[in-house]
């Protein structure tokens, strides 16, 4: 998605960047609050690209968790007004 004009304010923004992910087929959440290691933080919009899989545990030997940073995940943060 190619937008013409320029977002009205910052929702609008982050509509707009919600839609330009979900048209690629990823799983998006707006206004999402997530735990980090440094506590909760409130995120704009998180996007997951669910066409990454980890890879089969089959065969992994000792090595069978699956890695989580295998699959995609962008975090947008706004900047604070």
């Amino acid at each position: 998605m190619i937008f013409v004009d320029d977002p009205v304010d910052w929702k609008d923004l982050e509509r707009r960047v919600a839609q330009v992910f979900e048209e690629i087929g990823c799983d998006t959440r707006r206004q999402e609050t997530v735990q980090t290691v440094r506590g909760r933080v409130q995120i704009d919009v998180h996007v997951k690209d669910q066409s990454n899989h980890p890879v089969s545990a089959a065969g992994a030997g000792r090595f069978a968790a699956a890695d989580p940073l295998q699959r995609s995940t962008a975090v947008i943060f706004r900047q604070p007004d």
